[in-house]
């Protein structure tokens, strides 16, 4: 592994989804909602998330030597923290649990009036996620998504109502074993970074779209390091930089036009073709 600052990871923004319906299917596309029914709690302070992994674990010795021969793990306990900043149903519920009625239905244009009421002994549950997003320059946006299968809320909801500052609501979720099986906690992304640090080059995307004869073209990808070849639309392409394991700049041939098959080499052999739309 080598240095390399377009591997550098900042979480410019970013969401938090709820969802109480455990059984609920999550998609694979983590550009789009975790489930259909997901909710996305809005804005949070800008403290962000807080994530912690607790492991609580013993040492196995023996006589023989002062050194531990294993290192036993008891329980380990996945969670993570925020604040939101938006007051609704899905905030509050989530923050608080418990269920909201009508009181008063709506009626001669006056709005209706709502009632919570807690759910005594209960805490909130639910699959919880993150997405953080990240975005380099000339880059396909980078999202990483945490997700919690089954999670109970147990932070003690603690909010003051002031002049200077917003209704901020508390959420400290922790995992639970999942009532289906499996891990607790999983993170997935579509960082190039997270492939394979060997085999044939991945192009994931060209950017920008739409250029020349003669203009600039960066692919995103994987596995750059090495390259021995790039084509497009079958002309080698001459005129090329390879900036880092995930990055090249490359100049378009002569001849190139319309839609362009892009294909990069290495030593392990040759990327599938990334169809790129030229000029």
């Amino acid at each position: 592994m080598s240095k390399n600052a377009s591997n550098v990871r900042v979480a410019l923004t970013g969401s938090v989804w709820y969802e109480a319906d455990l059984a609920a299917v999550v998609g694979t596309d983590i550009m789009d909602p975790p489930t259909p029914t997901a909710v996305d709690l809005g804005f949070t302070t800008p403290d962000g998330v807080s994530f912690s992994i607790e492991r609580e674990s013993e040492d196995l010795g023996a006589w023989q030597t002062k050194d531990a021969l294993r290192i036993l793990v008891n329980s380990e306990v996945n969670g993570c923290s925020y604040v939101l900043r938006q007051t609704e149903r899905a905030t509050w519920l989530a923050a608080m649990g418990g269920v909201v009625s009508v009181l008063v239905p709506a009626a001669g244009g006056d709005p209706a009036v709502y009632r919570w009421e807690p759910d005594e002994g209960k805490l909130p549950e639910g699959q919880v996620w993150i997405d953080f997003d990240d975005e380099l320059p000339d880059s396909t946006p980078i999202r990483y998504r945490f997700g919690f299968r089954r999670a109970a809320n147990k932070e003690t909801v603690e909010f003051q109502l002031v002049r200077t500052d917003a209704l901020n609501l508390p959420n400290s979720w922790q995992s639970l074993a999942p009532l289906a099986g499996g891990k607790s906690f999983y993170m997935d992304t579509n960082d190039p970074a997270f492939g394979p640090t060997t085999g044939v080059p991945v192009i994931s995307s060209a950017l920008p779209s739409g250029q020349a004869v003669g203009d600039s073209l960066v692919l995103t990808g994987a596995r750059f390091t090495g390259t021995t070849a790039v084509t497009i639309d079958g002309a080698t392409v001459t005129n090329r930089d390879v900036i880092s394991d995930s990055q090249i700049v490359l100049v378009i041939p002569a001849t190139v036009s319309g839609t362009a098959p892009i294909i990069v080499t290495n030593a392990a052999g040759a990327s599938t073709a990334y169809t790129y739309a030229a000029a």
